[in-house]
């Protein structure tokens, strides 16, 4: 048996933290949200970050509504794509 650190209550030598005050008797393996942003290049490098990944899905949807992605267009002079040729009717020609 040990004394927390805390409040001086007895607990078990293997408990993390204290029964009677609830604070951790360890020391945290992880870095703390208030560190972490405490270093101004890493709160700017999380923002653009977050801004670009922000700007990919309104370019994606901006695209998926239009029915710019995923369709096949033909070109001015009215030819195949080069998807129609190879795949017409699911067999391959020969041309």
């Amino acid at each position: 048996m040990k004394n927390c650190p805390h409040c001086n209550a007895v607990i078990q030598d293997d408990a993390r933290f204290c029964l009677y005050c609830m604070k951790p008797l360890e020391k945290k393996a992880f870095i703390s949200f208030k560190r972490f942003f405490a270093n101004k290049i890493t709160v700017i490098i999380a923002f653009i970050g977050i801004l670009l990944g922000a700007l990919v899905a309104v370019l994606l949807i901006i695209l998926l509504q239009n029915g710019n992605i995923g369709t096949s267009h033909y070109t001015s002079s009215g030819d195949k794509t080069i998807f129609e040729y190879i795949y017409a009717d699911g067999n391959k020609k020969n041309q």
